[in-house]
């Protein structure tokens, strides 16, 4: 039911709804708004934690080119069903961190959303060894030069993978999303503050997109606010970084994420 009820509702619907009903929200719909206003299309993403595509597929309808990384192999699986088959996407199912190698990779029955590098979960179970390349590795070899949105979701390793780029004049790289948890982060000894820290070095304003603290995961959650940081940060909470440069960009996306 829940999938007839999408395929009849426009994603400028079905944000509304999440938005004043569920206090839910959608970063990314909001981005590729940004987007579309300032007529960017057929841009370049890269995705790193694909899991079954939910956020490159409207991407790649609007005709942008996808490079994704996904390591969970059941996840690959399933989003190799639901990518339409004439997308401009590739797939790599290597992990991503600041250092090249091998690593042990976990997943779990709890959740397919928490498969990481990181064992943090009870449910973990070691599911593979698994290559471990850099970005900054992946960009160079691919010849990339100008990447519209970067967006990580690694479970834990999201400064890991934005420290394996190298960032110079040669990258242009618009906008970044990536995740936070300190729950998750400070077994591997960084918080959200030095994600931001990163982040502002390498020239980025920073969006703190909050969520209400994960009670279980694999459940939906409540959204509580975006705030320009720098701003306070519930201890607690988890979320979105929004990285961007262009100064349009904040008073538009905190219209569109706030209630």
């Amino acid at each position: 039911m829940k999938k007839l009820i999408k395929s009849l509702l426009s994603p400028e619907i079905l944000f509304l709804i999440k938005k004043f009903f569920f206090r839910s929200t959608d970063e990314l719909y909001v981005i590729q708004k940004y987007f579309r206003r300032n007529n960017i299309s057929k841009g370049l993403m890269i995705d790193v934690g694909v899991h079954y595509g939910s956020s490159c597929i409207p991407f790649l309808k609007d005709g942008w080119k996808v490079y994704g990384f996904e390591p969970d192999l059941r996840n690959l699986a399933e989003a190799t069903k639901r990518i339409p088959r004439e997308a401009d996407i590739k797939i790599f199912d290597y992990a991503l961190s600041d250092e090249p190698g091998e690593m042990e990779f976990f997943s779990s029955n709890v959740s397919s959303g928490i498969s990481s590098l990181s064992n943090f979960h009870e449910s973990h179970k070691l599911a593979r060894l698994v290559q471990v390349k850099t970005l900054g590795m992946m960009i160079e070899n691919l010849k990339i030069q100008t990447i519209n949105l970067l967006k990580i979701d690694a479970e834990g390793f999201d400064l890991k993978v934005l420290k394996g780029i190298n960032f110079s004049d040669k990258l242009n790289l618009d906008i970044i999303i990536c995740e936070f948890e300190d729950k998750k982060t400070l077994r591997l000894n960084y918080s959200v503050l030095d994600t931001i820290a990163f982040l502002e070095h390498e020239g980025y304003k920073v969006i703190v997109c909050e969520w209400e603290p994960i009670r279980e995961y694999g459940i939906n959650h409540r959204f509580k606010k975006a705030k320009l940081y720098p701003c306070d940060i519930d201890a607690e909470s988890w979320g979105n970084l929004i990285a961007f440069k262009d100064p349009a960009f904040s008073n538009f996306a905190l219209k569109e994420l706030n209630f």
